[in-house]
């Protein structure tokens, strides 16, 4: 008999809403390539939110779906326990988000995304529960993945893990189907696309940015996707420097290729990456991308994108006034970016997880 992999795709989504959180997108990539191997038997652990989106992986693995709603830490660990308890999978694989402190006696890998909470600013018993709960997913796990070499050496840092016991396995590039649709673009001036939905994104930076005498007369729109937590904020800051700005909310995958390939730039000035997932994203797209240097965002952009301080606004006024009216710059901006982009597949990333499986489960 083949051995049991339990997937947990549960708990993915933002606090008591239904709306998914960041790393959900990259979760899915990976469990859904990952359950087409033959090697093993896949159980995927879903609740009502995530489950529309993996409801495909059925004849590759059995779905197990909680039908109670999934809203709290303790749901998600006694969840997690009752159907380790029954299922008795040979190993635990729960690709982001903190292992289940109750569950124990099955080997569990640890997908680690980044220490974001500790730079940001989060109530105290947050930050507490965060700690504990780190240290002990990577005390229990026998394997832990990081997403970036950064986040590995702070875990190291932060939590003293030995280097034989955290790999790092950075994140694949989705490839966009291109309809030709441009319906989803709100303006007919050039525009800058920017990632809203978290606070530390830094979006301020950008609307300064074009602000700037140095490119206000190209009247550039700034589109921002994601819920914004803080977006009358952001409206205000906008209105009182004249910049013209639209908040797109969430977007599905089409439209978002349709946003990278007809953009100036990306403009992705956040002040936290673990990875930087619109980084790739875009260059794959062929849109030139401005970032910042914080934590992951160099060793993901290498080359292929423009990398500044987080709070460059004349260099990513700069940046943006060189794409628009110098085509062989842009050129060479958007080639670089493509040639970066190909070194990310999803195909490589799920590769060196089943591999990872081979190592702990000896076959």
């Amino acid at each position: 008999m083949p051995s049991k992999i339990l997937l947990s795709a549960i708990r993915l989504h933002e606090g008591h809403s239904d709306a998914l959180g960041g790393n959900f997108k990259a979760v899915w990539e990976l469990y859904r390539r990952v359950v087409e191997s033959q090697d093993w038997e896949f159980l995927l652990h879903v609740d009502e939110i995530t489950y529309p989106y993996f409801k495909d992986c059925e004849p590759h693995a059995k779905l197990i779906v909680e039908k109670r709603p999934i809203n709290s830490i303790l749901a998600m660990e006694l969840a997690t326990r009752r159907v380790v308890q029954s299922e008795q999978p040979h190993l635990l694989h729960k690709a982001s988000g903190q292992l289940p402190l109750i569950t124990s006696g099955t080997p569990m890998i640890f997908g680690l995304y980044d220490f974001v909470y500790k730079h940001v600013q989060t109530p105290w018993h947050k930050k507490l529960y965060k700690n504990i709960s780190y240290r002990q997913s990577m005390k229990k796990a026998v394997a832990i993945t990081s997403i970036s070499e950064f986040s590995r050496q702070q875990a190291i840092e932060y939590f003293g893990v030995s280097n034989g016991k955290i790999k790092t396995i950075h994140l694949g590039k989705t490839d966009f189907a291109d309809n030709g649709s441009n319906e989803i673009i709100p303006c007919a001036s050039p525009y800058v696309l920017s990632f809203g939905h978290q606070k530390h994104k830094n979006v301020e930076c950008v609307i300064e940015a074009l602000s700037s005498p140095l490119i206000r007369h190209h009247k550039f729109t700034l589109l921002i996707i994601g819920r914004c937590p803080n977006e009358a904020i952001l409206q205000s800051h906008a209105n009182q420097l004249g910049v013209n700005v639209v908040f797109l909310g969430r977007v599905s995958d089409d439209q978002l290729g349709n946003l990278y390939r007809n953009a100036v730039a990306l403009a992705f000035m956040s002040h936290h990456e673990g990875f930087g997932l619109p980084v790739v994203e875009a260059m794959g797209c062929g849109c030139p991308v401005v970032c910042s240097n914080a934590f992951a965002l160099p060793e993901i952009a290498g080359n292929g994108a423009k990398v500044l301080e987080c709070n460059d606004a004349v260099g990513v006024a700069r940046e943006l006034s060189e794409l628009l009216v110098n085509d062989a710059y842009r050129t060479i901006r958007i080639q670089s970016g493509k040639d970066r982009a190909k070194c990310f597949s999803w195909d490589k990333t799920t590769e060196e997880v089943l591999q990872l499986y081979r190592n702990i489960l000896g076959n």
